[in-house]
C-alpha cells in the first residue's frame, strides 16, 4: 500500500514537473515570437512586460490562458512599455559613453568621479531592477514609477541583490548551455524577478488596505 501511494505521488510531481517546464517553455516562445513581431526595437519591452505579467499570475495561482493574457497585456501596454524602456535604454547608453571616457582617461580621474560614477550605475540597475515588476503591479506614470523603484531598491536592498544576484546564476548558466538560452532564459528571467518582487508588493498592498479600512 506505502509503495502505491509513494508511486502515485512521484507520478503525481513528475507531472506537475513537466506542466510547469511546458508553462516556461511557452512563455520563452511568446518572448521572442513577439519581441521579433516588433523588430526587437519596440516589440522587447512590452514583451518583458507581458512575461512579468503571466509571471504574476502564476503567483496569484490564478488560472487564464497564456497566450491570451500575453497578447493582452503585449498591445495595450505597448507604448507605454516601450516609452519606460527607451529611457532606460538611452540612460544605459549615455553611462556606456561615459564608461569609454573615463577608460581613455584612466588615471587622470579622481577617485571621487569614478565612485561617483558607480554610485551611479548601482542607481541605474537598482531602478532597472524593479520599475519593471512595479509597472505590472500598478501602472504608476514615469516619474513616479522611477522614484518608488528607486526606494523600493534601497528599502529592500537584500532582495535586490538578491535579483543582481538571481539574473547573473541565470544568464551565466544560459551561456554556458545553449538549449537553455534558446527555450528558456527569459521566462526564467521574468519568473525569478517577479518572483523575488512579489511578496513586496503583496505586503505593501495589504499594508495600504489596513491604512485605509483604519
Amino acid at each position: 500500500m506505502g509503495e502505491i501511494i509513494m508511486s502515485e505521488q512521484l507520478v503525481f510531481s513528475l507531472d506537475r514537473l513537466l506542466r510547469w517546464i511546458i508553462k516556461v517553455f511557452w512563455l520563452h516562445v511568446l518572448i521572442i515570437g513577439f519581441s521579433i513581431l516588433g523588430l526587437f526595437i519596440a516589440g522587447l519591452f512590452p514583451a518583458i512586460v507581458a512575461a512579468l505579467s503571466v509571471s504574476k499570475k502564476w503567483l496569484d495561482q490564478e488560472e487564464f490562458s497564456i497566450a491570451k493574457e500575453f497578447r493582452k497585456v503585449y498591445f495595450q501596454e505597448f507604448f507605454k512599455t516601450n516609452l519606460l524602456g527607451w529611457v532606460f535604454a538611452l540612460i544605459g547608453f549615455v553611462l556606456y559613453i561615459n564608461y569609454t571616457v573615463m577608460v581613455q582617461m584612466g588615471d587622470q580621474l579622481s577617485v571621487i568621479v569614478v565612485f561617483a560614477y558607480y554610485f551611479v550605475i548601482f542607481v541605474y540597475m537598482t531602478v532597472l531592477a524593479w520599475a519593471f515588476p512595479l509597472y505590472v503591479h500598478t501602472k504608476e506614470r514615469l516619474g513616479t514609477l522611477i522614484k518608488n523603484a528607486f526606494i523600493m531598491g534601497v528599502t529592500f536592498l537584500p532582495r535586490t541583490i538578491g535579483i543582481f544576484v538571481g539574473v547573473f546564476i541565470i544568464l551565466y548558466i544560459s551561456l554556458s548551455i545553449p538549449t537553455m538560452l534558446l527555450f528558456f532564459t527569459g521566462s526564467l528571467l521574468a519568473l525569478y524577478i517577479m518572483f523575488i518582487t512579489h511578496r513586496v508588493f503583496e505586503k505593501i498592498a495589504i499594508q495600504n488596505r489596513v491604512s485605509v479600512e483604519d
